[in-house]
């Protein structure tokens, strides 16, 4: 991923027009959780993506929302570094 940003970012810099930004959300709860506490447990539910437009049209969005890359279910009390690849 980090290469393919690096990438994006270099031809943008090859390609600068003017445009605008912009910043939208929505409400992504069907997609978080939170496995420990359930729904005692806090959670930000909130899908955020910052938008640049250049005025020819070409489009750049990226999304962001808080999710926990768990692998292990409840069951498993041991102390772990849990995450992907670990």
């Amino acid at each position: 991923m980090v290469e393919r940003f690096s990438r994006a970012i270099s031809r943008s810099v090859e390609n600068l027009q003017l445009g605008q930004l912009g910043v939208g959300a929505f409400d992504s709860a069907d997609f978080v959780a939170n496995r420990l506490v359930g729904e005692k447990g806090t959670k930000k539910p909130e899908f955020i993506f910052p938008v640049a437009q250049q005025y020819s049209g070409r489009k750049a969005i990226l999304g962001s929302f808080d999710a926990d890359a768990t692998i292990l279910s409840g069951d498993n009390m041991l102390f772990s570094g849990e995450y992907p690849g670990h």
